[in-house]
Protein backbone atom coordinates (compact mmCIF):
# COMPACT_ATOMS: atom_id res chain seq x y z
CA UNK A 1 0.00 0.00 0.00
CA UNK A 2 2.93 2.43 -0.81
CA UNK A 3 0.43 5.01 -2.36
CA UNK A 4 -1.69 5.42 1.08
CA UNK A 5 -1.03 6.50 4.41
CA UNK A 6 -1.10 3.90 5.96
CA UNK A 7 -2.48 5.32 8.78
CA UNK A 8 -5.76 5.19 7.11
CA UNK A 9 -5.20 1.42 6.67
CA UNK A 10 -5.04 -1.79 9.32
CA UNK A 11 -5.04 -4.83 8.34
CA UNK A 12 -6.12 -8.20 10.17
CA UNK A 13 -3.17 -10.74 10.87
CA UNK A 14 -5.16 -13.78 10.51
CA UNK A 15 -7.19 -13.15 7.44
CA UNK A 16 -5.23 -10.90 5.40
CA UNK A 17 -8.37 -8.32 4.89
CA UNK A 18 -7.74 -4.23 5.09
CA UNK A 19 -9.85 -1.84 6.61
CA UNK A 20 -9.92 1.45 5.66
CA UNK A 21 -10.66 4.00 8.43
CA UNK A 22 -12.53 7.14 6.83
CA UNK A 23 -11.57 10.30 6.66
CA UNK A 24 -13.76 12.50 8.26
CA UNK A 25 -14.43 16.29 7.08
CA UNK A 26 -14.06 14.40 3.68
CA UNK A 27 -16.64 13.99 0.78
CA UNK A 28 -15.93 10.77 -0.60
CA UNK A 29 -18.56 10.40 -3.27
CA UNK A 30 -18.41 14.08 -5.12
CA UNK A 31 -21.12 14.28 -7.49
CA UNK A 32 -18.52 13.19 -10.94
CA UNK A 33 -18.65 9.65 -9.47
CA UNK A 34 -21.94 9.10 -10.40
CA UNK A 35 -21.51 10.32 -14.38
CA UNK A 36 -23.96 11.80 -15.51
CA UNK A 37 -27.58 13.26 -15.29
CA UNK A 38 -29.15 9.96 -16.50
CA UNK A 39 -26.34 6.74 -16.05
CA UNK A 40 -22.87 6.65 -14.46
CA UNK A 41 -21.07 5.83 -17.79
CA UNK A 42 -21.58 6.79 -21.26
CA UNK A 43 -21.61 5.32 -24.78
CA UNK A 44 -20.32 2.10 -25.46
CA UNK A 45 -19.12 1.69 -21.76
CA UNK A 46 -22.91 1.96 -20.47
CA UNK A 47 -23.56 -1.01 -22.79
CA UNK A 48 -21.00 -3.12 -21.82
CA UNK A 49 -22.30 -2.64 -18.06
CA UNK A 50 -25.82 -3.32 -19.83
CA UNK A 51 -25.01 -6.97 -21.35
CA UNK A 52 -22.90 -8.01 -17.64
CA UNK A 53 -26.05 -6.78 -15.81
CA UNK A 54 -28.26 -8.89 -17.86
CA UNK A 55 -25.98 -12.08 -17.34
CA UNK A 56 -26.23 -11.58 -13.60
CA UNK A 57 -29.87 -11.41 -13.97
CA UNK A 58 -30.22 -14.51 -16.15
CA UNK A 59 -28.20 -16.07 -13.05
CA UNK A 60 -30.55 -14.88 -10.55
CA UNK A 61 -33.46 -16.05 -12.46
CA UNK A 62 -32.11 -19.46 -13.16
CA UNK A 63 -30.56 -20.14 -9.46
CA UNK A 64 -34.48 -18.85 -7.97
CA UNK A 65 -36.23 -22.09 -9.63
CA UNK A 66 -39.29 -22.01 -8.34
CA UNK A 67 -39.28 -19.29 -5.45
CA UNK A 68 -41.84 -16.56 -5.89
CA UNK A 69 -41.27 -12.98 -4.58
CA UNK A 70 -39.00 -9.74 -4.92
CA UNK A 71 -35.69 -9.54 -5.47
CA UNK A 72 -34.21 -6.90 -3.58
CA UNK A 73 -31.47 -5.03 -5.20
CA UNK A 74 -29.08 -3.09 -2.37
CA UNK A 75 -26.92 -0.31 -3.81
CA UNK A 76 -28.41 -0.43 -7.33
CA UNK A 77 -26.70 2.58 -8.39
CA UNK A 78 -28.48 4.01 -12.06
CA UNK A 79 -30.82 0.64 -11.98
CA UNK A 80 -29.11 -1.22 -14.75
CA UNK A 81 -29.43 -4.32 -13.23
CA UNK A 82 -32.94 -4.08 -12.02
CA UNK A 83 -34.09 -3.26 -15.82
CA UNK A 84 -32.48 -6.11 -16.91
CA UNK A 85 -33.92 -8.52 -14.05
CA UNK A 86 -37.62 -6.33 -14.98
CA UNK A 87 -36.83 -7.21 -18.78
CA UNK A 88 -36.51 -11.35 -17.83
CA UNK A 89 -39.92 -11.20 -15.33
CA UNK A 90 -38.65 -10.60 -12.59
CA UNK A 91 -39.96 -8.31 -9.53
CA UNK A 92 -37.62 -5.64 -8.65
CA UNK A 93 -37.26 -3.85 -5.72
CA UNK A 94 -34.00 -1.30 -5.43
CA UNK A 95 -32.17 0.52 -2.32
CA UNK A 96 -29.68 3.20 -3.42
CA UNK A 97 -28.77 5.80 -0.40
CA UNK A 98 -27.19 8.45 -2.11
CA UNK A 99 -29.11 11.12 -3.98
CA UNK A 100 -27.89 11.06 -7.70
CA UNK A 101 -27.68 7.62 -8.86
CA UNK A 102 -31.12 7.08 -6.76
CA UNK A 103 -32.75 9.38 -9.73
CA UNK A 104 -31.03 7.70 -12.49
CA UNK A 105 -32.30 4.47 -11.52
CA UNK A 106 -36.31 6.12 -10.34
CA UNK A 107 -35.64 7.48 -14.05
CA UNK A 108 -35.12 4.78 -15.89
CA UNK A 109 -37.34 2.25 -13.99
CA UNK A 110 -40.23 4.60 -13.77
CA UNK A 111 -40.52 3.97 -9.99
CA UNK A 112 -39.69 4.68 -6.91
CA UNK A 113 -35.95 3.61 -5.09
CA UNK A 114 -35.66 3.44 -1.50
CA UNK A 115 -33.45 5.82 0.10
CA UNK A 116 -33.17 3.44 3.45
CA UNK A 117 -32.63 0.08 3.47
CA UNK A 118 -35.11 -2.67 3.22
CA UNK A 119 -37.88 0.29 3.33
CA UNK A 120 -40.06 -1.32 0.97
CA UNK A 121 -39.03 -5.06 1.50
CA UNK A 122 -42.06 -5.89 3.83
CA UNK A 123 -42.76 -8.47 6.42
CA UNK A 124 -43.46 -11.50 4.33
CA UNK A 125 -39.55 -12.48 3.20
CA UNK A 126 -37.44 -11.24 -0.04
CA UNK A 127 -36.82 -14.11 -2.43
CA UNK A 128 -33.37 -12.61 -3.42
CA UNK A 129 -30.98 -10.07 -2.40
CA UNK A 130 -28.59 -9.09 -4.68
CA UNK A 131 -25.48 -6.40 -4.06
CA UNK A 132 -23.12 -5.83 -6.91
CA UNK A 133 -19.99 -4.27 -5.80
CA UNK A 134 -21.62 -3.36 -2.44
CA UNK A 135 -19.97 -4.60 0.51
CA UNK A 136 -16.58 -3.59 0.11
CA UNK A 137 -18.03 -0.41 0.75
CA UNK A 138 -19.39 -1.11 3.94
CA UNK A 139 -17.53 -1.09 7.10
CA UNK A 140 -19.34 -4.30 8.58
CA UNK A 141 -20.16 -6.80 6.13
CA UNK A 142 -20.77 -9.03 8.17
CA UNK A 143 -23.70 -7.56 10.06
CA UNK A 144 -25.23 -6.33 6.64
CA UNK A 145 -25.13 -10.27 5.54
CA UNK A 146 -27.04 -10.86 8.55
CA UNK A 147 -29.52 -8.04 7.83
CA UNK A 148 -29.83 -10.04 4.70
CA UNK A 149 -30.28 -13.50 6.19
CA UNK A 150 -33.12 -11.59 8.79
CA UNK A 151 -35.29 -9.92 5.23
CA UNK A 152 -34.75 -13.20 3.00
CA UNK A 153 -36.91 -16.54 2.66
CA UNK A 154 -36.27 -19.79 3.61
CA UNK A 155 -33.96 -21.16 1.05
CA UNK A 156 -33.83 -17.00 -0.44
CA UNK A 157 -31.23 -16.36 -2.81
CA UNK A 158 -27.99 -14.29 -1.93
CA UNK A 159 -26.00 -12.77 -4.56
CA UNK A 160 -23.25 -10.59 -4.14
CA UNK A 161 -20.24 -9.33 -5.86
CA UNK A 162 -16.80 -7.50 -4.55
CA UNK A 163 -12.81 -6.99 -5.02
CA UNK A 164 -10.53 -9.46 -4.47
CA UNK A 165 -7.61 -8.56 -2.64
CA UNK A 166 -6.24 -11.88 -3.56
CA UNK A 167 -5.61 -11.71 -7.34
CA UNK A 168 -2.75 -10.65 -8.80
CA UNK A 169 -3.52 -7.25 -9.93
CA UNK A 170 -3.97 -6.66 -6.30
CA UNK A 171 -0.50 -8.15 -5.83
CA UNK A 172 0.97 -6.37 -8.36
CA UNK A 173 0.19 -3.26 -7.80
CA UNK A 174 -0.40 -2.64 -4.29
CA UNK A 175 -1.47 1.01 -3.55
CA UNK A 176 -2.13 1.93 -7.41
CA UNK A 177 -4.34 -0.71 -7.34
CA UNK A 178 -7.62 0.69 -9.30
CA UNK A 179 -9.76 -1.56 -7.12
CA UNK A 180 -8.51 -0.58 -3.77
CA UNK A 181 -10.14 2.40 -4.81
CA UNK A 182 -9.42 4.48 -1.53
CA UNK A 183 -11.42 6.46 0.14
CA UNK A 184 -14.36 4.69 -0.48
CA UNK A 185 -13.88 0.87 0.10
CA UNK A 186 -13.64 0.30 3.47
CA UNK A 187 -13.34 -3.21 3.78
CA UNK A 188 -11.47 -5.63 1.12
CA UNK A 189 -10.73 -9.09 1.49
CA UNK A 190 -9.87 -11.87 -0.73
CA UNK A 191 -12.15 -14.51 -2.26
CA UNK A 192 -11.51 -17.17 0.57
CA UNK A 193 -12.30 -14.21 3.73
CA UNK A 194 -15.66 -13.46 1.51
CA UNK A 195 -16.82 -17.02 1.57
CA UNK A 196 -16.13 -17.42 4.89
CA UNK A 197 -18.28 -14.71 6.09
CA UNK A 198 -21.21 -15.92 3.65
CA UNK A 199 -21.12 -19.28 5.19
CA UNK A 200 -20.81 -17.62 8.61
CA UNK A 201 -23.93 -15.37 8.06
CA UNK A 202 -26.16 -18.70 7.84
CA UNK A 203 -25.58 -19.55 3.68
CA UNK A 204 -24.51 -21.97 1.72
CA UNK A 205 -22.64 -20.91 -1.46
CA UNK A 206 -23.93 -22.85 -4.53
CA UNK A 207 -22.19 -20.84 -7.19
CA UNK A 208 -18.76 -18.47 -7.58
CA UNK A 209 -18.76 -16.97 -10.70
CA UNK A 210 -15.19 -14.92 -12.25
CA UNK A 211 -16.73 -12.13 -14.33
CA UNK A 212 -13.02 -11.58 -15.44
CA UNK A 213 -13.64 -9.12 -18.24
CA UNK A 214 -16.14 -6.67 -16.81
CA UNK A 215 -13.23 -5.53 -14.05
CA UNK A 216 -10.21 -7.00 -14.94
CA UNK A 217 -9.15 -5.23 -18.18
CA UNK A 218 -9.00 -1.81 -17.12
CA UNK A 219 -8.09 -3.15 -13.65
CA UNK A 220 -4.53 -4.26 -15.01
CA UNK A 221 -4.36 -0.69 -17.30
CA UNK A 222 -5.47 1.58 -14.57
CA UNK A 223 -3.21 0.25 -11.69
CA UNK A 224 -0.27 0.38 -14.26
CA UNK A 225 -1.10 4.20 -15.69
CA UNK A 226 -1.84 4.86 -11.52
CA UNK A 227 2.22 4.69 -10.93
CA UNK A 228 2.89 6.97 -13.74
CA UNK A 229 -0.08 9.78 -13.50
CA UNK A 230 -0.49 12.23 -11.21
CA UNK A 231 -4.18 12.14 -11.22
CA UNK A 232 -5.23 8.33 -10.26
CA UNK A 233 -7.61 6.14 -11.83
CA UNK A 234 -7.67 8.79 -14.78
CA UNK A 235 -9.26 6.11 -17.08
CA UNK A 236 -11.78 5.32 -14.98
CA UNK A 237 -12.63 8.75 -15.24
CA UNK A 238 -12.63 9.14 -18.98
CA UNK A 239 -15.17 6.33 -19.44
CA UNK A 240 -17.70 7.99 -17.14
CA UNK A 241 -17.01 11.86 -18.69
CA UNK A 242 -14.94 11.42 -21.60
CA UNK A 243 -11.42 13.25 -22.44
CA UNK A 244 -11.65 16.67 -20.68
CA UNK A 245 -8.69 17.35 -19.08
CA UNK A 246 -5.01 17.48 -21.20
CA UNK A 247 -3.76 14.38 -20.25
CA UNK A 248 -7.08 12.36 -20.68
CA UNK A 249 -6.19 11.89 -24.22
CA UNK A 250 -2.84 10.39 -23.77
CA UNK A 251 -4.66 8.17 -21.30
CA UNK A 252 -7.01 7.03 -23.41
CA UNK A 253 -4.44 6.51 -26.35
CA UNK A 254 -1.98 4.25 -24.14
CA UNK A 255 -5.23 2.39 -22.93
CA UNK A 256 -6.38 1.68 -26.45
CA UNK A 257 -3.01 -0.08 -26.64
CA UNK A 258 -2.66 -1.85 -23.85
CA UNK A 259 -6.08 -3.38 -23.98
CA UNK A 260 -5.18 -6.61 -25.87
CA UNK A 261 -2.40 -7.21 -22.92
CA UNK A 262 -5.48 -6.48 -20.22
CA UNK A 263 -7.74 -8.71 -21.70
CA UNK A 264 -5.02 -11.73 -22.33
CA UNK A 265 -3.95 -10.87 -18.00
CA UNK A 266 -7.36 -11.12 -17.26
CA UNK A 267 -8.44 -14.33 -18.53
CA UNK A 268 -5.14 -15.62 -17.44
CA UNK A 269 -5.43 -14.12 -13.47
CA UNK A 270 -9.24 -16.19 -13.68
CA UNK A 271 -7.87 -19.20 -15.03
CA UNK A 272 -5.94 -19.52 -12.24
CA UNK A 273 -8.54 -18.48 -9.57
CA UNK A 274 -6.72 -15.06 -8.61
CA UNK A 275 -9.62 -12.80 -10.55
CA UNK A 276 -10.17 -9.09 -9.99
CA UNK A 277 -13.85 -9.72 -9.01
CA UNK A 278 -16.04 -12.27 -8.24
CA UNK A 279 -19.45 -13.14 -8.10
CA UNK A 280 -20.86 -15.29 -5.14
CA UNK A 281 -24.88 -16.68 -4.90
CA UNK A 282 -25.46 -18.18 -2.17
CA UNK A 283 -28.87 -20.50 -0.60
CA UNK A 284 -29.87 -19.25 2.92
CA UNK A 285 -29.85 -22.24 5.23
CA UNK A 286 -33.08 -23.57 6.97
CA UNK A 287 -33.35 -21.34 10.41
CA UNK A 288 -31.31 -22.72 13.08
CA UNK A 289 -28.65 -24.12 10.80
CA UNK A 290 -26.33 -21.53 10.81
CA UNK A 291 -22.35 -22.27 10.91
CA UNK A 292 -20.26 -21.41 13.55
CA UNK A 293 -16.38 -20.47 13.42
CA UNK A 294 -14.37 -16.84 12.72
Amino acid sequence: MSSLNRRHWKQCNRCGTWVFIPIRGVNVYPGDYYGGPAAKFSGWAQKLRSEFHRSRARWVKKLLHQHHGYVYDVGCGDGLFMESATQLGLKTIGFEPEGMPRRQAEKRLGKRVDGKLFESAGSNGLAAITCWQVIEHLDSPNSFLMACRRKLKPGGLLAISTVNLDSYQAKCFGGNWLHLDPPRHLWVGTLRRVIQLVQDSGFTVIKIRYNCLEFGPIGWVDSLLNGMDRKRDRLLGCLKHGCREPGDSLVWWSAAALTPLSFALSLLEAGLNHPATFEIYARLEKRGARRQGG
